[in-house]
């Protein structure tokens, strides 16, 4: 077996860069990933290989407003329980990084990891039907045998929204909805129109997962592009409100629209005091995540399975009183 040094030449990737990508740290960028999972394939390595751990987690580093705290809250809740646990974090939720989550979930298997901590991966679905692991989703719903859900009721929490929306600014007549690809945004898309009424939709944009750095200047593409320049509110069905609120600040014309939707945001959130931010329905990430730790913690030292597919975690309405009134 080659020694760190070797590696590193072999690679071109630093020797430093390269530890924190074969034992998946923070911080490895998604090619530094692709690079040390060539290594693995032509070398026997597997950071997973030890009796010693016997849950894994794999966790995205961004956006950093939910998986942080997520891992904050894991890490505690697994301390507690005594289990021997065992990160693995990928660079972001996009595709390209599904492969990068599978050859992880090989290499969790087979050192012997029995619950898997998780988001999920659409890409992934073929390898946890036949896996002997144990999988712990976080945020999506998922029906695929050896799964269990820790996630918000998104039907309901869009029904919420549209709710508040018609209660506290009835007079918003023009909203926009911000799709995204998966299915939590779908069910609250579907409980918010529900809510409010169809005939109030304006109009809906799609914004792509995994490129949040451009998300201000894609959006107000997209609402340029659909002729929607007028609109006065703007729905965003998952994370992005952040981003979201941004664009819409930084674009004068739009100075009367404001922004409701789902988040995760700190007390001084700048879009919340300035009024730019509405109406938000607050993920409780500590219940999602100690809810999910808790019954890999069970299964993995007692056998116990969860009782329920999903276990739906309440969200709390967080509403800017000024901007909705």
């Amino acid at each position: 077996m080659p020694t760190l040094k070797e590696l590193s030449r072999e690679s071109g990737l630093s020797q430093s860069t390269l530890s924190r990508a074969l034992n998946y740290c923070p911080g490895t960028g998604e090619e530094a990933a692709r690079i040390a999972g060539g290594l693995k394939g032509k070398y026997p390595m597997n950071p997973f290989a030890t009796s010693t751990y016997t849950v894994g987690l794999i966790l995205p580093e961004g956006p950093k407003f939910f998986w942080s705290m997520a891992w904050q809250h894991l890490r505690v809740a697994l301390q507690e329980t005594g289990v021997n646990f065992r990160p693995a974090f990928i660079e972001s939720l996009r595709d390209t990084c599904a492969e990068i989550a599978l050859s992880i979930l090989q290499e969790m298997e087979a050192g012997g990891i029995r619950a898997v901590i998780m988001p999920y991966f659409p890409a992934c679905a073929d390898y946890i039907r036949q896996s002997r692991m144990r999988f712990f989703f976080l945020c999506e719903p998922s029906t695929l045998v050896n799964t269990f859900s820790f996630c918000s009721d998104g039907y309901r929490d869009g029904w919420q929204l549209g709710e508040l929306l018609r209660a506290r600014m009835p007079e918003r007549e023009r909203v926009v909805v911000v799709l995204s690809d998966n299915e939590s945004a779908s069910l609250r898309q579907r409980g918010f129109e529900d809510a409010i009424g169809h005939e109030r939709i304006y109009g809906r944009v799609t914004v792509p997962a995994g490129r949040l750095p451009l998300l201000p200047s894609i959006l107000a593409r997209e609402i340029t592009a659909h002729g929607l320049t007028d609109l006065d509110t703007l729905c965003c069905l998952n994370g992005v409100t952040h981003k979201a609120a941004l664009a819409i600040h930084k674009l004068g014309r739009l100075r009367n629209v404001v922004v409701i939707g789902f988040e995760t945001p700190s007390a001084d959130n700048q879009y919340m005091q300035d009024g730019t931010i509405a109406l938000l329905m607050v993920q409780d990430i500590a219940a999602q995540s100690r809810a999910a730790a808790l019954a890999a913690s069970e299964y993995v030292t007692d056998g116990l399975m969860p009782l329920r597919k999903y276990t739906l975690i309440q969200s709390t309405p967080l509403i800017n009183q000024q901007a909705a009134l």
